[in-house]
């Protein structure tokens, strides 16, 4: 059920075509078969053109990937160790010879050495070691 078309409609497709229609196979309005294949062949050319910039960059991205990196910095920090030691009395020795071999460093030293030679700058001197015995003392009886 369709509606009439309009008298001032031009109908493309009649039930009866001319022989210019007939010899050439399309209306000449139509879009002619050569631009129709000139069209898919442009979208399959830019579709490979774009596949192959893909292929390329991802082929270029996986070639830098693949290059030695200089992994200092990451390395630098180290995880802590486990907590489940097999032998902890040896990690216990490298860890305080490492804590050592830290303490020695020429910025700790200037600092003790600083506080060795101005003191801790209390108002109140620490207390002697036989007045701290004492108070220990007293507070046991």
């Amino acid at each position: 059920m369709t509606r009439p078309l309009h008298t001032e409609t031009d109908v493309q497709r009649g039930a009866h075509p001319s022989q210019e229609q007939r010899r050439r196979g399309y209306e000449p309005r139509d879009a002619s078969p050569g631009r129709v294949v000139l069209g898919i062949a442009c979208f399959l050319a830019l579709m490979a053109a774009g596949l192959g910039f893909a292929w390329a960059t991802l082929g270029w991205l996986k070639a830098r990937d693949d290059q030695p990196r200089d992994l200092t910095h990451a390395m630098a920090i180290a995880p802590p160790p486990p907590h489940l030691l097999a032998e902890p009395e040896a990690v216990r020795h490298g860890y305080d010879a490492a804590m050592d071999r830290r303490m020695e460093a020429p910025a700790l030293a200037h600092a003790r050495s600083e506080v060795a030679r101005q003191g801790w700058q209390d108002a109140a001197s620490a207390p002697s070691t036989e007045a701290t015995a004492r108070a220990h003392r007293e507070a046991g009886q």
